[in-house]
């Protein structure tokens, strides 16, 4: 099998795993396995991870602190709402604890006739597993190796570290965690610019805010539809990758920063205190805590302010026809390059829902 075909295998295998609740743990264990659970790890952890970043430095407004908000005026005839959801690894969430935390979403749900997600969850279309497929090669066409990427002759990942325990450590997290024993083909950089974008302890299996909704409007015979596809997500995440300063270090201080960057994924599970953050619905404790946790170096801009100029313009023709829920990202919300600041500037009608 080759690299694209194991990325979209992985790709495709974890959206099967994530909607049907497979326990990995159960899984044989071969070393086919081990690698394609390794890379759907990679991937899915970089993949919905953005959910809880934001845009960095921004001030929010204490007096409309807020997840559910309405959008109006403009010449809208009808309402909208714009909902900020919660995507990152590890969380668990239930449409009971949703609609109790945000009693308003039900009878939201009773008036629009349609729903935004980042990107579509209904995996039975075949238009979204092309997507899926086309996603996976944009990924496999990144980690081609490359003299760029890899590591020079005669340079050992052993060799970087001036201690045998820290080349324990980093050796221990990809051949027992990511189950990549060919990590050593690598810099240290190249997945220096990966791993920075993982926050959380290793686990695959998630129920999403944005789960929750999709299921509840499958319930209601409610489309479902994405503001952007697989694909641009995953050139997102390379472009956001590529344009780190991590390569121009040298290799001794990229094999530092990777340690750096895995202790950080081993020692913050942020899945709970997120989870309760979210569900008491203070988007300013939940910005706060954030923000304390996204590593240098994350390209704050690409992952969210541009993804919201794009969304932005799609949003515009959704709004003039029909009245709809616009779920994304928390942290999509909030800033001078959030979506309640950049619909206010098109001349809508931005308020909360309480």
């Amino acid at each position: 099998m080759d690299c694209g075909s194991i990325y979209a295998l992985a790709f495709c295998t974890g959206i099967k795993i994530i909607l049907c609740g497979i326990n990995l743990k159960k899984m044989k264990k071969n070393r086919k396995e081990k690698r394609l659970l390794g890379l759907l790890f990679l991937f899915f952890a970089v993949c919905f991870c953005s959910g809880c970043r934001g845009c960095s430095k921004v001030k929010l407004d204490k007096q409309k602190n807020a997840m559910l908000w309405e959008i109006s005026g403009n010449g809208l005839s009808h309402k909208s709402y714009l909902f900020g959801t919660m995507h990152g690894g590890g969380h668990n969430f239930t449409q009971e604890e949703i609609f109790m935390a945000f009693p308003q979403l039900r009878e939201i749900l009773g008036n629009v006739s349609c729903i935004y997600l980042e990107q579509s969850k209904n995996f039975n279309d075949s238009a979204v597993v092309a997507d899926c497929m086309a996603s996976a090669s944009v990924f496999t066409k990144a980690d081609e190796a490359s003299e760029y990427n890899t590591l020079p002759q005669g340079e050992s990942y052993q060799g970087l570290y001036d201690s045998e325990e820290m080349f324990r450590y980093v050796d221990n997290f990809f051949s027992e965690k990511l189950y990549q024993t060919s990590y050593v083909q690598f810099k240290p950089a190249y997945w220096v610019e990966r791993l920075r974008l993982i926050r959380l302890k290793g686990k695959v299996r998630t129920v999403s805010v944005d789960d929750c909704l999709y299921y509840g409007a499958l319930q209601k015979n409610i489309k479902v539809f994405g503001l952007e596809t697989y694909e641009e997500l995953a050139r997102t995440l390379v472009e956001t990758i590529r344009d780190t300063a991590e390569y121009h270090k040298s290799l001794k201080e990229q094999a530092v920063d990777l340690y750096n960057v895995i202790a950080q994924i081993e020692k913050v599970s942020v899945s709970a205190p997120f989870h309760e953050m979210y569900l008491s619905g203070d988007l300013e404790k939940l910005y706060a805590h954030n923000q304390s946790l996204i590593p240098k170096g994350v390209d704050e801009l690409k992952m969210v302010a541009e993804r919201n100029n794009r969304w932005l313009k799609k949003m515009e023709d959704i709004l003039k026809n029909r009245a709809c829920l616009i779920a994304v990202g928390v942290m999509h919300l909030p800033g001078d390059k959030g979506l309640i600041s950049l619909l206010r500037d098109k001349g809508y009608v931005v308020q909360p829902v309480r």
